[in-house]
């Protein structure tokens, strides 16, 4: 199936944020290249209905796409699994590299910019930046997975500034030295994930909040900080959300227990003593 044709490979891509993840990221990127159509198809369906399908997109599984970039070691076959795949396929997305989209119906893929890189000598780009000829869809625009719309590419979150509000909230906690392509997909995803979360204010007040967080600055029994990839994880970020860490959530802080435990053995203590005093 793949063994006709050839695809473009560009010079710049050892200079982008990809050839500094580990290998498989590449490695799956290069799968894709080769595995979306180059020619518009129809996907048939179980309902009898097809499903039109541009070059440069295809209607996948990720169990599919782990089995075709499975290799060999020392006699083994390693096969990367369903969450490593879709680990490297929303850091693809938050580059831009790809827009993804899953449902009942399997994983759609559109690799961005299709046109722009494999097109063919005998081929014309229009000025909206499609292939003469293909039908609208692929290039940065909406297409139709099943019966659910794939959304157009959300524009990645102001990094400059959200990191200049973490910092002026957050400085009990460490600060960001390097903004790495795994900080920059969480970040991406944490913005992109709600509509309400698309603007500054609201991180401003996200990042007040986790500053003024007892816990979160180090009040703990181990000293323990949080820093700026901790609260970008999905789970941590809803826990902070759903005010686990808050100060007023109903439990006395450390420094109350702390006080709580002192009047304790104090008044103990006095019990003790003004037994021993008695004759």
């Amino acid at each position: 199936m793949y063994n006709k044709g050839f695809i473009k490979t560009w010079r710049k891509e050892i200079n982008s944020d990809i050839w500094l993840m580990p290998p498989l990221y590449h490695r799956v990127w290069s799968f894709l290249l080769v595995y979306v159509e180059w020619k518009p198809v129809v996907f048939p369906t179980a309902k009898g209905f097809g499903i039109h399908v541009n070059p440069g997109q295809k209607i996948t599984s990720l169990n599919d796409i782990a089995r075709k970039v499975s290799w060999t070691e020392y006699g083994v076959e390693k096969t990367p699994n369903r969450k490593t795949i879709k680990c490297i396929l929303d850091w693809l997305a938050a580059n831009g590299m790809i827009e993804l989209e899953s449902n009942r119906y399997g994983t759609y893929l559109n690799i961005c910019n299709w046109c722009k890189y494999q097109l063919q000598q005998d081929e014309v780009v229009t000025p909206d930046g499609r292939c003469a000829g293909l039908s609208t869809g692929h290039i940065n625009k909406k297409s139709t997975f099943g019966t659910k719309e794939v959304k157009k590419k959300e524009a990645p979150p102001p990094q400059q500034e959200l990191l200049k509000l973490y910092h002026s909230h957050c400085y009990k906690l460490p600060k960001v030295l390097k903004m790495t392509p795994a900080r920059k997909t969480a970040l991406t995803s944490r913005w992109i994930g709600d509509k309400e979360r698309q603007n500054l204010k609201w991180w401003e007040k996200f990042f007040q909040r986790v500053g003024e967080s007892q816990f979160l600055t180090g009040n703990n029994d181990r000293g323990w900080k949080a820093d700026f990839s901790w609260i970008l994880k999905q789970e941590n970020f809803y826990k902070i959300l759903e005010g686990k860490y808050d100060n007023n959530n109903g439990q006395p802080s450390q420094q109350e227990i702390l006080e709580q435990i002192k009047r304790a053995e104090d008044k103990l203590n006095g019990k003790f003593e003004n037994t021993a005093a008695k004759p």
